[in-house]
């Protein structure tokens, strides 16, 4: 597969560059035998000086990007060409030696490149989406029974043990929903400057008369609003009861019930929103209409997802195979690792995160309400030999994709007998990985799954096997810190626990937030699954991640202050704690609320708040430097709980203990995925530091978050009858309230799982 070059247009090269071209090719005809698996460009490069004896080096721009190189006596210069090629990068004559550099103009072409091609992936989705609807026809009364009677149709069945998938028929029918064809409309009359700011930015909100933290919506969106608010009125009335059928009907406006508010639709239009906020990872954004009429109470809303990942649909790429070729066989070290980080089930080692939030408990005989902040997840870490645990505690020095990757690339090098350069990204650990795991995988094979999965570009020409990211900027914004990554592993492994200080160390060192699939994320739950469970993997959300940075860069002097009166000015902020704090409340799943409702982060899937409530509303202008942040530090009592036959361990309260035991007794809360959970087993007493946060940007406008701080004693772990009396004393306390409040009749209701 060939791969599509694109330059920087008015862009003259400079005569040294020039020049050290010529020069190069003078000076390095010399061939060379040289390979390494996965490492640094820095490092590579280093050890390639060695063997060609030339001194070569990398920019800073280029230098932790990954390579795997494979040279079977080859011209230094056609070495050096295919790298720079490869990497998107240049040689600059330096001195006796070369620099391999990137620069601004190669990286603004990457991005621009990338971000072409998710327009237009976009374009192709909304055309496509467009035609169906047009197929379709007209949303009236009876296409609106038929959909009422296809959702009722797939729940009951559900109901009665039936799946409901979320293709086929099911996404047919989001396509088609009053909200997505409204939506739909909007995007098909964005310019592409708007429809590049649904990839560019983490959230933006397009209206009617935009604030300056907003932008316009597109010409015709008040006749859409219209058409949305009838054609959602004739769904919602398709839903009432029949009389002498079944009165138990279902709607469904993308994932959510009836959309329809409480505005009063004779006063007409007031206010149109479309919210577009990534979710769910890099590869979706999630749009939500919100209409409203004049006194900003909503009159109807939905949402729609749409993909912005390059990925295509797997295709029947096929590769000529390698005469006598053999299966790729991984080391055991690989084949160990391969077997413990990839498809792992969920709940497993790489599972997901079974954490229960915000759960208030309350009976009639009991005062105040209790509050789980986290119950299960307790998943085992996975055992790994003396040597491979060294490694994987040393990601400085062996990189993750030194393993199954390099493995694989290599052997695929050696038995086509062509010379390679690999330049991978963090996501090729799990598809390289996954594609040789079973040991029985050819070259061949394993170039097509490459192919396949379509997330690098391969190029096979002549005596070169050429491998880079079909996406090289987002590669480089999402590559984790090995060096971070290194330092928070082993002081993890040494003291179980990673302190607040620590954790923000790790987060302020990395480019970009980490998804649940993250390189680095998987490494954490190979160490200490309990921790990554009850810390990294609920960081992914919300904006904890970006409380992390921030709270990173905080100085002694302003910490002191915080200390010492509660209260710190934004005018005492710096350029760079600014830019977190926009951030956060621009970005972020919940932001700014009015003060009398401002509460911890919630999560919001879909529209619906009033225009009123929208914060690029409410601060119009960015976040005021007159604003101040107020903070507290109250301690909890808790334990550090671990499995005594496995690593890892997580902080508890005695909310989250007291939980697990009622979800063992209460058959009505398995479905929380607690009861059937291998639970630890050793504890000690620990003290949980909970930071509160209370950003205030106006009298009325206030935005509430939380840090934990938990701090283990240096007790030794023990049962759990050994722990202190006056805690044991909570828990069972604490059991019995929420026995009571689980009770028949009692009004205590368990919530969905976020």
């Amino acid at each position: 597969m060939g791969r599509t070059k694109f330059f920087v247009t008015g862009v003259a090269l400079p005569l040294q560059i020039l020049a050290a071209g010529i020069s190069m090719a003078q000076e390095t005809g010399a061939k060379v035998d040289f390979r390494n698996v996965a490492a640094p460009v820095k490092s590579v490069l280093e050890e390639l000086s060695k063997a060609a004896d030339t001194s070569l080096s990398a920019a800073p721009d280029v230098a932790s990007d990954i390579i795997v190189l494979n040279l079977k006596g080859t011209p230094l210069n056609e070495a050096l060409t295919k790298i720079a090629d490869t990497l998107h990068a240049e040689w600059r004559k330096e001195g006796a030696g070369y620099v391999l550099y990137r620069g601004t103009n190669r990286e603004k072409a990457d991005e621009q490149a990338e971000l072409v091609a998710k327009i237009q992936l976009i374009r192709n989705q909304i055309a496509d989406l467009s035609n169906q609807q047009t197929k379709a026809g007209e949303f009236d009364a009876k296409a609106a029974q038929k959909m009422v009677d296809e959702q009722s149709k797939m729940f009951s069945e559900a109901t009665n043990g039936g799946v409901v998938s979320l293709k086929g028929n099911f996404d047919d029918l989001t396509k088609s929903s009053p909200s997505a064809r409204a939506i739909v409309s909007l995007l098909r009359n964005m310019s592409d400057a708007q429809i590049a700011s649904l990839i560019t930015r983490t959230r933006v909100v397009f209206a009617t008369n935009p604030t300056r933290m907003q932008s316009p919506l597109p010409g015709g969106a008040s006749q859409i609003a219209n058409r949305f608010l009838n054609e959602q009125t004739t769904l919602s009335n398709a839903t009432k009861p029949q009389a002498g059928g079944n009165n138990r009907r279902v709607v469904i406006n993308g994932l959510g019930g009836d959309p329809r508010g409480d505005g009063d639709p004779k006063l007409g239009i007031g206010h149109i929103m479309l919210i577009a906020q990534s979710r769910f990872g890099r590869s979706n954004v999630n749009l939500d209409l919100v209409v409203s009429d004049p006194n900003g109470k909503v009159l109807v809303s939905g949402s729609y997802f749409l993909s912005t990942s390059l990925l295509k649909k797997p295709g029947s790429n096929s590769t000529p195979p390698i005469a006598n070729e053999k299966p790729i066989e991984l080391s055991p070290l690989s084949k160990e690792l391969a077997d413990i980080a990839v498809d792992a089930p969920a709940g497993g080692s790489m599972g997901a995160v079974k954490i229960v939030r915000g759960i208030s408990i309350s009976s009639s005989d009991s005062s105040g309400s209790f509050e789980v902040i986290s119950a299960g997840g307790n998943s085992k870490t996975p055992k790994m030999s003396d040597e491979l645990r060294e490694r994987v505690l040393n990601p400085n020095k062996y990189d993750p994709l030194s393993f199954a990757p390099s493995e694989a690339l290599l052997a695929t090098s050696d038995q086509s007998s062509k010379n390679l350069v690999a330049y991978l990204s963090d996501d090729d650990f799990k598809t390289m990985t996954a594609a040789v795991k079973g040991g029985k995988v050819v070259p061949s094979k394993f170039i097509e799954a490459l192919l396949r999965a379509d997330s690098s570009v391969v190029s096979i020409k002549d005596d070169w096997i050429q491998i880079s990211p079909r996406e090289p900027a987002a590669a480089r914004r999402e590559r984790t810190n090995r060096e971070a990554l290194g330092t928070a592993l082993r002081l993890l492994d040494k003291d179980q626990y990673l302190s607040l200080e620590q954790l923000s160390k790790y987060a302020i060192a990395q480019k970009s937030q980490p998804q649940m699939d993250d390189l680095g994320v998987k490494y954490f739950h190979l160490i200490d699954t309990p921790f990554a469970e009850s810390f990294l993997d609920d960081l992914s959300f919300g904006s904890g991640w970006q409380m992390l940075q921030l709270y990173a860069t905080f100085s002694r002097t302003q910490r002191d202050e915080i200390a010492q009166s509660g209260r710190l000015p934004f005018a005492k902020f710096d350029a760079r704690q600014m830019a977190v704090l926009n951030d956060i409340v621009y970005n972020s799943p919940d932001g700014p609320q009015r003060d009398s409702q401002a509460r911890d982060v919630v999560f919001r899937f879909g529209g619906g708040d009033s225009p009123l409530d929208e914060r690029t509303i409410m601060l119009p202008y960015g976040v005021p430097r007159d604003g101040y942040l107020e903070s507290t530090n109250k301690v909890a009592d808790g334990v550090q709980a671990k499995h005594s036959d496995s690593a890892g361990s997580k902080f508890m309260t005695a909310d989250s203990l007291a939980f697990i035991r009622i979800s063992r007794e209460d058959a009505n809360l398995a479905g929380l995925g607690l009861a059937g959970e291998s639970q630890p087993d050793q504890f000690r007493i620990a003290k949980e530091h909970r930071l509160s946060f209370k950003f205030m940007f106006a009298p009325q406008i206030a935005m509430n978050r939380q840090l934990t701080d938990p701090i283990p004693s240096n007790a030794p772990f023990a049962n759990y009858d050994k722990l202190p009396y006056d805690f044991r004393k909570q828990v069972d306390e604490k059991l019995e309230a929420m026995r009571k409040g689980f009770a028949p009749g009692s009004g205590g209701a368990v919530p969905p799982m976020p």
